[in-house]
């Protein structure tokens, strides 16, 4: 036998490749498919950054059917701009794709998702006031999302609350973290962390209380979590922090895990914008309402 019995033809791609072009070098006998995912310094990114080509062509090369898939890195050396060589190690490294929902989202949706690499699921469990439930309540999709979820594989789930404020009929603080606290007790859900959505929502009238009230709510909310011994964190971003609370300096706790948004469509975890004493996230939102494998959901990365 000679050594050629074990060769194994790859390609390797940094500009955006097609499902076709994939499943084309697939098909005359490709078995190793080798992807650019961290490029060196150029244009508005003078420190190096995540190819932006590289989920995509991830996402492509995982559709043509390659189970074989390798990243190399081009780091950022030689400019005084570049990063050090840790943190251009740790964004390629321990970037995790996640994606939130709020909509009723099937098993085949969650399952075409963690196909192509994402890790984390996101289930809202609790809703502002709306319609027939002014005091705000569990979300009806919760359960249903949970559950579609573990079937379709994801192991890590965390829950995020859109909490009610600002309306004489919202429950405390307290009535309403409690609420959330025994749904997933009583039905064991299993989440690693719960996420504190701090953001307005013109349709529910939401935080439309005075920058101090609004303050001593987040407080209250803060207490009614951490008193539940529970992993939380805050989901907001630089804007909404300060409409609500009119600083955007103003702290409410900046030990907590931070997921804030920035709508670049880029996962990338390197353009921050401080706010509330945190002086980096721990998530970002970098995609909001997109059509993703059959349903609508919002698209984030994780350290």
């Amino acid at each position: 036998m000679t050594n050629q019995a074990f060769a194994r033809l790859a390609i390797d791609v940094s500009a955006l490749t097609s499902v076709a072009t994939f499943k084309c070098t697939k098909n005359l006998g490709y078995e190793l498919a080798i992807i650019r995912g961290y490029r060196e310094a150029y244009g508005r990114i003078p420190g190096g950054g995540i190819d932006p080509n590289f989920l995509k062509n991830y996402n492509n090369a995982k559709k043509a059917g390659y189970t074989n898939i390798d990243v190399y890195m081009f780091p950022c050396t030689g400019r005084s701009t570049c990063k050090t060589p840790r943190q251009q190690v740790n964004e390629l490294a321990f970037a995790r794709l996640a994606i939130d929902v709020s909509a009723l989202t099937s098993v085949a949706t969650f399952k075409c998702t963690k196909n192509l690499g994402y890790e984390l699921a996101i289930i809202r469990g609790y809703r502002e006031a709306y319609g027939r439930i002014p005091g705000g309540g569990i979300d009806p999709n919760f359960l249903k999302n949970y559950n579609n979820a573990k079937k379709a594989g994801y192991t890590n789930i965390d829950v995020y609350m859109f909490p009610c404020t600002g309306r004489s009929t919202c429950k405390t603080p307290r009535q309403q973290v409690n609420e959330l606290v025994q749904l997933i007790n009583t039905y064991r859900v299993k989440v690693q962390r719960v996420w504190l959505d701090i953001e307005v929502d013109p349709k529910a009238g939401n935080w439309g209380l005075d920058k101090v009230r609004n303050r001593q709510k987040l407080k209250e909310f803060h207490a009614a979590w951490k008193s539940t011994g529970w992993k939380f964190g805050i989901y907001s971003n630089q804007r909404q922090w300060d409409s609500i609370t009119g600083n955007v300096n103003w702290v409410l706790d900046s030990s907590l895990p931070l997921w804030y948004a920035i709508y670049d469509k880029k996962p990338v975890l390197n353009n921050y914008r401080p706010f509330g004493g945190w002086t980096r996230g721990t998530g970002k939102q970098f995609y909001g309402d997109v059509k993703f494998c059959g349903a609508i959901v919002d698209k984030n990365v994780f350290r």
